[in-house]
């Protein structure tokens, strides 16, 4: 009777969708992971320029009058 049991488990298909989906994503995100590691200086370097270049900007914030600029 238990092998009975164990051939019907083993030759059960159900669930096999999830566990390929499960792989799927953590094949995902071990790569992503693994893309930022890689990049992750050059990524730093970049957001600190940007960074410095949005912090240096000044913003008007009053328009021009017409006629001061002739």
């Amino acid at each position: 009777m238990p092998r009975r049991f164990l051939r019907i488990f083993l030759r059960d298909e159900d669930g096999a969708v999830t566990i390929d989906w499960v792989v799927l994503t953590a094949a995902i995100m071990g790569l992503s992971l693994a893309i930022i590691a890689l990049l992750w200086d050059s990524l730093t370097t970049n957001v600190g320029f940007l960074n410095n270049t949005i912090e240096t900007r000044t913003i008007s914030t009053t328009f021009p009058v017409a006629g001061d600029g002739d």
